[in-house]
C-alpha cells in the first residue's frame, strides 16, 4: 500500500474516530461551525499552512508551478463499480480529504460527472462542458511551490488510483470507514433536525453531492 494512501487512511479513521465525537461535544457549546469536516480543518492549523509529509512546514518557495493530471476511470472495464461514491464519499468528505492531505485540486469530469442525466445531456457542447464529451475521468490540479509540486501531485496520483481500484466488499476498508462515517453524520443531522431523516448512502446516486463537477 503507498504511503499517500495510508496517510489517506489515518486521515479518514481520525476524522471518524477523533474529530466527529470532539465536533459534537463543540457543536452543543455552539463553538464549531455545522460541518465536522471544517472542524477538522480548523484543527489541522492555520489557514494557508503547508505541511509536508513528516508534519512539519514545508519551506516555501521562490515561485509556484502549475501541473495538471489526468487519470481516466475504468467505466468500460467494471460498469457496475460506482467509482464516483468512492471517489466524494459522505457528502463529498472523502474527495475533499484527498485535497487537504495533498494540497491538490481534484475534479470529476467526463460523461457521468454530473448527478443528473437530463441536466448534464443539457450542458454537453456548451461552452465550458467540453469535457462531457469524453470518458469519465479525473483531473488532479497542483498549483504549489516548485520544490514540493512533483511530489504532492505523485502522491495525489497514488491516493486516487488505489480509490479507483475495486475491492471486495470483505476486505473494503475505505468503504466500511465511509459507511461509519455517514452513519455519524446521519445520526448528527437527526439529532439537530425536527424531522425525520432518511439514510443517504454515497454508493447510489440519490442524494448524492458531487462538489468538483461540472465546469
Amino acid at each position: 500500500m503507498s504511503k499517500g494512501l495510508l496517510l489517506f487512511i489515518h486521515a479518514l479513521s481520525w476524522h471518524i474516530i477523533g474529530v466527529v465525537p470532539l465536533f459534537r461535544k463543540m457543536q452543543k457549546q455552539n463553538a464549531c461551525p455545522h460541518d465536522p469536516f471544517q472542524y477538522a480543518l480548523r484543527l489541522s492549523g492555520p489557514p494557508g499552512m503547508t505541511m509536508d509529509w513528516q508534519g512539519a512546514p514545508a519551506s516555501p518557495s521562490s515561485y509556484t508551478v502549475k501541473r495538471i493530471l489526468r487519470l481516466e476511470i475504468p467505466v468500460d472495464t467494471y460498469p457496475n463499480f460506482n467509482f464516483v461514491g468512492r471517489l466524494l464519499g459522505p457528502r463529498g468528505n472523502s474527495l475533499k480529504r484527498v485535497e487537504a492531505t495533498t494540497g491538490c485540486r481534484v475534479y470529476i469530469r467526463g460523461k457521468g460527472s454530473i448527478k443528473d442525466p437530463d441536466k448534464e445531456e443539457k450542458l454537453r457542447g456548451r461552452p465550458g462542458y467540453e469535457h462531457l464529451n469524453d470518458p469519465l475521468h479525473i483531473l488532479i490540479e497542483a498549483d504549489l511551490p516548485a520544490n514540493i509540486v512533483d511530489t504532492r501531485l505523485r502522491q495525489a496520483q497514488e491516493i486516487i488510483e488505489e480509490l479507483l481500484k475495486p475491492v471486495d466488499e470483505s476486505q473494503d476498508f475505505i468503504k466500511r470507514q465511509q459507511l461509519r462515517e455517514l452513519a455519524m453524520l446521519n445520526s448528527n443531522f437527526r439529532e439537530d433536525s425536527p424531522g425525520p431523516s432518511g439514510s443517504v448512502s454515497p454508493f447510489n446516486s440519490s442524494g448524492m453531492k458531487r462538489p468538483k463537477t461540472g465546469r
